[in-house]
């Protein structure tokens, strides 16, 4: 018949199968410095520091340097608190759970769990299973032993978990990682990982009803072959979670997600490790993902990198930001601002800031806002971004390109110059809102005042060219309107730079002209039944670019059938001219015959 073995200090070094041993047990009053220690040996069903049915379980310790136990708690109490108890794990085996500190129907906080070696099945920090008590501030910390099931540093079923801690620096975790885990809110929960493995998911806070915020996740080294997400909510909002990474392994990353509600300023900031399959600032399936950010400075990436991502067609993604500085970036890369799996997402404001050159990756998509900063390592002819998707559609965004101000203030050897050029994008098939797209550089910062640059799509590429440079003269476009058009028309500038349009609208040479410079526009060739005029097609560039030249085009009027026509090219002083020498001809033709006849 099972026995409780009550004793303080209680340590278990023979076989008690079948019972359960405790440093302190009451019914009405505290439960306080209990101790249980299970040695080499040692065999016990349950063990706990210390345990009270109506007081407060504190301040009571359990631990497991060999044997075995069912399990192991450093301290409990079904009607009260469960405050400050403690339990260490160095070697042996426990079957089921290791709980620094439980309470059935209230708080349990401040309770820790440090595991160093051994075999379990799962283990929290702080739980509370009944009423509406909190888990707060407890504390889980492994450096070695196996895991089987979840990690959790503290979970409450019915009220809130907030500031709990998982520190992972090695040993094996067969299933989750949670910081904190409730049904209310989850908040302030951090999990920090610099070593280990852990084979499915990590979770900053995870909450099933309420919010989870302000949660964040630390990878310093280790392995996570699943998602690493900062804050997750099924049916609240997930907001302010962060995830930060400078090495290890993880299958991919999202700064927070809410199923059914909104994730919204969430962080994702790498700077180094590998990530498998993608990166994600903020989701939500049904609700709104809108001003989260992910910001990459280094890392090895392979897979999707989105801003935002919505999956539902009631859900909405908007004011993402992605920001690239450094990183390596495989040919399989994708880059979005607001991925989803519905084309029928409410989007709007999703921006990329792109500061790096020499990316050779699959494609970008779904972005408002591309803004490429180029680095004083661009030289003319250099290309940003080459992608290898079979089409790439930019048709719904606007383009920014700058030169970065760090860039300019420590540039080495030959800064880019008046009339360089750099390809932004080169693609297989490009399509974009203009041919010649404004430079939009109002959503970025850190830009040097420098330099200048118009935009133009030629075949498949995104071209910039450098209007402005230090020590340069200014150069500015020249372009106006066309109307009337009905088939092709080829313009020239100053007698070359052919600009061939099919269609009204705004157009615009390639080739910039100096400030101060002249030009003159003017038809190489007209369509066909058509002539085309240019007004205002000649003057002098100053301090701006030229917009105002006019191109009208009508069709070309038939001669009436029947009517004698003029000869082409002669006038009447010509015709006159003509009718002279014929008549003076006729005269000799006449002389030289009657000569001939005397």
């Amino acid at each position: 018949m099972a026995a409780d073995i009550v004793a303080n200090p209680n340590n278990i070094n023979t076989d008690h199968s079948g019972d359960n041993a405790y440093g302190v047990n009451e019914t009405v009053n505290d439960a306080e410095n209990g101790v249980v220690d299970i040695q080499t040996g040692g065999k016990i069903d349950r063990a706990w520091g210390g345990y009270s049915s109506d007081g407060i379980a504190k301040t009571n310790q359990a631990s497991l340097s060999g044997g075995e136990a069912i399990s192991v708690t450093g301290g409990g109490s079904r009607n009260n608190d469960a405050d400050n108890n403690q339990v260490s794990i160095s070697a042996g085996t426990v079957a089921h759970e290791v709980t620094g500190g439980r309470s059935l129907e209230k708080d349990a906080t401040n309770n820790r769990v440090s595991i160093t070696g051994g075999q379990m099945r799962g283990v929290r920090g702080g739980i509370s299973t009944g009423g509406v008590g909190s888990a707060k501030d407890n504390q889980v910390s492994i450096t070695g032993g196996e895991v089987s099931l979840d990690i959790s540093g503290g979970v409450s079923n019915n009220g809130d978990a907030t500031n709990n801690y998982v520190s992972i620096d090695g040993g094996t975790v067969e299933r989750y990682v949670y910081g904190g885990k409730a049904e209310h809110h989850a908040n302030y929960n951090q999990v920090s990982i610099s070593d280990g493995t852990i084979k499915l998911k990590v979770t900053g806070g995870y909450s099933s009803a309420q919010n989870a915020d302000n949660n964040q996740i630390t990878i310093s080294g280790g392995t996570v072959e699943r998602s690493v997400i900062g804050g997750d909510s099924t049916k609240g909002v997930a907001k302010d979670n962060q995830v930060t990474m400078s090495a290890g392994t993880v299958e991919s990353v999202i700064g927070g997600n809410s199923r059914e509600g909104v994730a919204t300023n969430n962080h994702v900031s790498i700077t180094g490790g590998t990530v498998e399959n993608g990166v994600i600032g903020g989701s939500s399936n049904k609700g709104t993902a809108t001003n989260n950010h992910v910001s990459i400075s280094g890392g090895t990436f392979s897979g999707n990198i989105r801003a935002g991502r919505g999956i539902e067609t009631a859900s909405t993604v908007t004011d993402n930001t992605l920001t690239i500085e450094g990183g390596s970036f495989k040919e399989t890369v994708r880059l979005s601002g607001y991925g989803y799996y519905d084309q029928a997402a409410t989007t709007g404001g999703n921006s990329m800031h792109l500061k790096i050159a020499g990316l050779n990756i699959d494609n970008i998509s779904r972005f408002n806002n591309l803004y490429f900063y180029l680095p004083n390592s661009v030289n003319n002819g250099d290309n940003v971004v080459t992608l290898q998707a079979s089409s790439t559609d930019l048709s719904a965004a606007a383009f920014g390109v700058c030169a970065a101000a760090f860039g300019v203030c420590a540039a080495v050897g030959s800064p880019l110059t008046v009339g360089d050029t750099v390809t932004l994008i080169q693609a297989q098939n490009l399509s974009t809102s203009s041919d010649t797209p404004p430079n939009t550089t109002a959503g970025m910062t850190g830009c040097s005042p420098d330099y200048e640059f118009t935009l133009q799509k030629v075949n498949n590429a995104l071209i910039a060219t450098v209007t402005k440079a230090p020590g340069g003269i200014n150069t500015y476009s020249i372009g106006g309107t066309v109307s009337g058009l009905s088939g092709t028309l080829v313009l020239q500038n100053n007698g070359g730079d052919d600009l061939t349009l099919t269609a009204d609208g705004g157009f615009t040479f390639a080739t910039p002209v100096a400030n101060g410079g002249s030009y003159a526009v003017s038809v190489f060739a007209n369509p066909a039944g058509q002539t085309c005029s240019v007004n205002n097609a000649s003057g002098t560039v100053n301090g701006g670019p030229v917009t105002g030249v006019s191109v009208t085009c009508q069709a070309t009027s038939a001669p009436q059938q029947g009517t004698a026509q003029p000869v082409p090219g002669l006038g009447g002083k010509a015709l006159a001219l003509l009718m002279l020498i014929l008549a003076a001809i006729t005269a000799w033709f006449i002389h030289r015959r009657s000569a001939t006849v005397l």
